[in-house]
């Protein structure tokens, strides 16, 4: 049985190339055309989706909620869900992946290029925007002066194993909206995540904190803190590929 694939791309003549690349790389496609088409057919057992993040049909925010409900989902395991790009700017790049989106690909796209990101993003690895946190145990002994490798690689495994339920507290807290546990989580995340050189998961957890002194109505406690939690992953997965082998 061929691999499924799912498209949301809502030109023509786009949608027909990445048919074509995607059977030629062994995949069944079926299109999503609207933004509740995306949504519905998510949780319809693809192996993978591709969503054109230029669409004019797909707002920002409306693409940022679809994501979090799918993630988020209870009734589903989501699959991977890929950004494609008219950019390769490094903001942009970023800003989907803190969204949520596991992977993305820049046009023009190739075959050569697709099979390259499905098996990174299949295989768990996003893929760093320009710019993005990168586990170097080396390079941060180099910047701490400090020689003992596996303290660092373990170190490094302390983070993670905290930030996890740091995150995890975070949630229950936006629950009943309270905010100085949030803060007070996002601070000690981004002091950590500095100390570290993960400078990208810093920013994230800082935004976190000055967005909770003085939090609007309209901010998605749940959203902000899935951005978070992405990164993190995205690093973590990093991390293992290196050291956990």
């Amino acid at each position: 049985m061929a691999n499924r694939a799912l498209v949301f791309e809502d030109n023509p003549i786009n949608s027909r190339l990445m048919t074509m690349f995607l059977e030629q790389s062994g995949y069944f496609v079926e299109l999503a055309l609207r933004p509740s088409e995306l949504e519905q057919k998510i949780s319809k057992g693809f192996e993978i989706v591709f969503v054109d993040t230029a669409s004019p049909a797909l707002g920002k925010d409306t693409l940022e909620e679809i994501i979090h409900r799918s993630k988020t989902s209870q009734q589903f395991v989501c699959p991977p869900i890929v950004a494609v790009l008219n950019t390769t700017k490094e903001t942009e790049i970023r800003r989907f992946l803190n969204m949520g989106m596991d992977g993305y690909i820049t046009k023009p796209i190739s075959v050569k290029s697709l099979k390259e990101t499905i098996d990174r993003v299949r295989s768990g690895k996003a893929g760093a925007a320009p710019g993005e946190d990168v586990v170097d145990v080396e390079k941060l002994s180099s910047a701490l002066g400090v020689s003992n490798l596996p303290v660092l690689v373990d170190l490094f495994g302390q983070f993670f194993a905290t930030v996890e339920k740091e995150i995890g507290e975070m949630r229950t807290a936006a629950d009943v909206k309270d905010f100085d546990t949030i803060r007070a989580k996002s601070h000690s995340i981004k002091g950590a995540s500095r100390n570290l050189r993960l400078n990208n998961i810093g920013k994230l957890a800082e935004e976190i904190e000055s967005q909770t002194k003085y939090p609007s109505q309209s901010l998605n406690l749940h959203q902000i803190i899935t951005n978070l939690e992405a990164a993190i992953t995205r690093v973590y997965n990093d991390f293992s590929a290196k050291y956990h082998k």
